[in-house]
């Protein structure tokens, strides 16, 4: 519809009632209306975080690196997997530079943990460097995908990836 609304009011989409069309075109153009939709589109607009994934999640993207890597992938290469575009450019400067920083200060400590088999201090350490917001973190899509991130003993992050701790938090969620 927003394509519609962009259209003179006398281009009417076929599959559309007159009547309806109508009532559309009057609403769309209300001074709350307007208000409402430019204010949408301002917060669009801050707010561009761009993810070259397509329609893969980011869980799907970490099996096919895992796959493609013969290893656990850290959270730093399914951020550079999701926010590159096919030119292996950076989809914008914050991006590129969050990479840059990360790998800066914490490439060094990624190969070892990598080399070691230690995957889950990659991703805190990821989560230390950009953040974290209700469970998620820049990168990350929609959340933390398999890990959870638990307080334990020292009161710092922990990472736990098994299925049955997933499966028992899931249990908890639907009781």
């Amino acid at each position: 519809m927003s394509k519609a609304r962009k259209k003179p009011p006398t281009e009417k989409p076929e599959f559309m009632h007159d009547e309806a069309w109508q009532t559309l075109c009057r609403r769309w153009r209300l001074p709350a209306f307007i208000a409402k939709s430019n204010k949408g589109k301002k917060a669009r607009e801050a707010n561009k975080r761009l993810h070259t994934g397509g329609s893969a999640s980011n869980v799907d993207h970490n099996m096919q690196l895992a796959e493609e890597l013969k290893r656990e992938p850290t959270a730093a290469e399914i951020f550079e997997r999701t926010h590159k575009r096919k030119k292996k450019m950076f989809v914008n400067d914050e991006a590129r530079e969050t990479w840059e920083q990360y790998t800066e200060n914490h490439g060094a400590d990624d190969s070892l943990d990598i080399t070691s088999g230690n995957i889950s201090n990659t991703h805190k350490r990821w989560i230390g460097h950009v953040g974290s917001k209700n469970g998620s973190y820049y990168g990350s899509g929609s959340g933390v995908d398999k890990y959870l991130f638990q307080r334990d003993t020292d009161d710092e992050p922990s990472v736990n990836n098994s299925h049955e701790d997933l499966d028992r938090v899931e249990d908890k969620l639907n009781q």
